[in-house]
């Protein structure tokens, strides 16, 4: 006895200490699998669910088992894929559960409370019956999964066939293992038996003892397979056993693997029902008929299922013609029109049409002929860009759903700016500018800012988009010169652009002319000796000079600003015809020379009066003599030859 009890206490040292082992089993997440079923990766998931079980790991092969519902099965393997799943949950909660009550039972044995000793032997040895039943029902349903999947026409040696032998071998490993519990279960009996002086457990369960299960057969027919959707269908069929009938067994009906109806065999084992075809627009509708055994059927019919009936369902395809623009923009109505009809172009009324775009949805419902009309208000806050406008259809009846899609450029209207500023200020002065801004779309709201030098200002558009803006310009340290201008115009309205202007504009500081003309005279009124020691070329010196301070040389011609500012007018009157025939304008650092350089190409025949007046301003703006009065007559009567104003 002390043997016996000593040989009971080691086998379960060993089964709860491998019960203990948990390594890592590698597996793919089933949801990160794409849309295609993989022999290889599902014989490998099956494989680490049951090597698992095999470790008596039975928690986590029911986890990675779990993850299985959101695998993608095709829908000719779906049923098949379920079945195979149902089995090994069964089994990994059977296999739990004799574990579980052998465990108690040595517990109650141990610690002699041999009351409820019985009982949980006998609910082990039916949990092991169980048990034994599922091993022969998921052997079967393995080859025939296999078949399935192409297992069997895979080469030899293939990977497909070394993880098919990986799953039977595992599968064999489990059987052991259920050996194992049976003889550790006798051991409990039989060592309780002589505790209590009787036999605790008359029948245990034998492996050999078990029947196998008895093949079925299932047809199904159909009386028409061309039919409308929502229409009828007659289904019937015969559920047999080895050439007899099943009757009064219940038979679902699948169509594309979900149950749509279920029906019982009669006594003769034949079934009829009648179900309807639902709305599903597609050419062929997958049917078959399952038998899957319950009660008492369990463990002594095998499930079966018919050949596939395809059913093709019959509907009216519908086209979505849609016009539409190919812009849209924030804050504006994205009008469409459309119809929607059959294939041979006859109008359908009342079906519900809906369209989106940029998050916006609008819903219309077909009129008289199929027409319909939609209007989407886009969002203020749309960024720019392109997006997706779909237009859908929602099926009705026998009419199949319709879509139609395209590319929207999501953008902003560009605004036409047209300015009138002056060319030239002279300071301090006020910059005055007109102009009008146009849009495609309506300009409601906007503001334009004027900008020059550092100095800016900003006023409102007028609602028919005209504009005045004033910037008044003090007398600062600002030097002659050309400068840019520049007048942006910010639209209000989300559905329009910005818009900028630029130019050069000449300012005209007469605080700078007056300080370089005084430093002129200044320079001149320093230098008088050196005037008076130069010697006339060819003169001879008849006496030496004595007294040479007292001598004094002539003053140079006195240049006063009144003389300037004719020459500069006259120009600016030059310049502006300039800007106006060849559509030039002044860059901030160009020179006036330069300036000329670059329009003579377009000026012909006037480029030589305006070169001889730019002379004239150079000597104006930069000698230290300035103009003579000749050269401020001439001046003047360039600009008007160059006008042509002369007389």
């Amino acid at each position: 006895m002390e043997a016996n009890r000593l040989l009971v206490v080691l086998l379960l040292i060993i089964l709860i200490g491998r019960g203990l082992e948990s390594p890592h089993i590698p597996h793919e997440n089933p949801s990160e699998v794409g849309e295609t079923l993989s022999p290889l990766w599902l014989l490998q998931w099956y494989g680490d669910i049951l090597q698992l079980m095999a470790m008596e790991n039975y928690s986590e092969a029911l986890r990675l088992l779990e993850e299985g519902g959101r695998l993608y099965i095709p829908s000719d393997l779906r049923y098949l894929f379920e079945r195979f799943n149902e089995l090994l949950l069964r089994l990994d909660k059977e296999l739990n559960e004799t574990d579980a009550l052998l465990t108690e039972a040595y517990n109650l044995m141990e610690t002699y409370r041999l009351e409820k000793l019985r009982e949980k032997l006998e609910e082990a040895s039916i949990s092991l019956g169980r048990a034994n039943i599922t091993l022969i029902e998921l052997m079967e349903a393995l080859d025939e999964l296999s078949r399935r999947i192409g297992v069997y026409s895979a080469p030899p040696g293939s990977e497909v066939w070394i993880y098919h032998e990986r799953l039977r071998r595992l599968i064999s490993e489990i059987r052991e293992m259920w050996r194992r519990y049976l003889e550790l279960l006798k051991e409990v009996a039989e060592e309780s038996s002589l505790l209590v002086g009787e036999a605790i457990l008359p029948e245990i369960v034998e492996e050999e003892t078990l029947p196998t299960l008895r093949p079925t057969s299932l047809s199904l027919y159909l009386n028409q397979t061309h039919v409308f959707v929502g229409r009828f269908v007659e289904a019937y069929g015969l559920l047999e056993s080895e050439g007899d009938p099943l009757p009064y067994r219940t038979i679902q009906i699948l169509l594309e693997d979900k149950i749509i109806s279920k029906s019982e065999t009669n006594s003769s084992g034949w079934f009829s029902i009648r179900f309807r075809v639902p709305y599903i627009y597609v050419d062929k509708l997958r049917c078959r008929a399952v038998f899957i055994p319950i009660g008492e059927d369990v463990g002594i019919y095998s499930a079966n299922e018919s050949e596939v009936v395809e059913i093709n369902p019959i509907f009216y395809r519908v086209k979505v013609d849609v016009s539409h623009p190919n812009e849209g923009y924030p804050g504006r109505l994205f009008n469409i029109t459309g119809r929607v009809s059959t294939e041979e172009g006859v109008g359908i009324s009342s079906l519900d049409v809906a369209a989106y775009l940029a998050g916006v949805k609008s819903t219309a419902r077909s009129g008289d002929d199929g027409r319909f009309n939609l209007s989407l208000q886009i969002p203020e806050d749309t960024a720019i860009g392109n997006y997706i406008l779909t237009i859908e259809s929602k099926p009705l009846d026998v009419y199949a759903p319709g879509k139609y899609s395209a590319s929207i450029d999501i953008t902003r209207a560009k605004l036409s700016l047209e300015v009138e500023a002056p060319r030239y200020l002279i300071l301090p002065g006020v910059l005055r500018i007109e102009g009008r801004a146009s849009s495609k779309l309506a300009l409601r709201r906007g503001l334009i800012h004027l900008h020059l030098k550092g100095f800016e200002n900003s006023t409102e558009i007028r609602s028919d988009g005209s504009f005045t803006c004033n910037l008044r310009i003090p007398l600062l340290n600002i030097i002659l010169g050309f400068y840019r201008l520049e007048v942006e115009v910010e639209p209000l309205d989300p559905w329009n652009s910005r818009a900028s202007w630029r130019s050069s504009i000449l300012l005209v500081n007469p605080l700078n002319l007056s300080l370089t003309l005084t430093f002129s005279v200044a320079l001149i009124y320093l230098t008088p000796k050196r005037l008076r020691i130069r010697r006339r070329i060819g003169r001879e010196v008849k006496k030496p000079i004595r007294a040479i301070e007292e001598v004094e040389a002539p003053p140079p011609k006195m240049v006063v600003e009144e003389t300037l500012d004719p020459v500069l007018m006259a120009y600016l009157k030059a310049l502006e015809a300039v800007m106006e025939a060849t559509g030039l304008t002044p860059h901030p650092s160009e020179t006036m020379r330069e300036f000329w350089m670059r329009s003579a190409l377009y000026l012909d025949a006037r480029s030589e009066v305006f070169l001889e007046l730019t002379r004239i301003a150079e000597v104006a703006l930069y000698s230290r003599t300035g103009p003579s009065e000749e050269e401020v007559r001439r001046a003047v009567e360039l600009a008007d030859l160059f006008k042509g104003e002369a007389p």
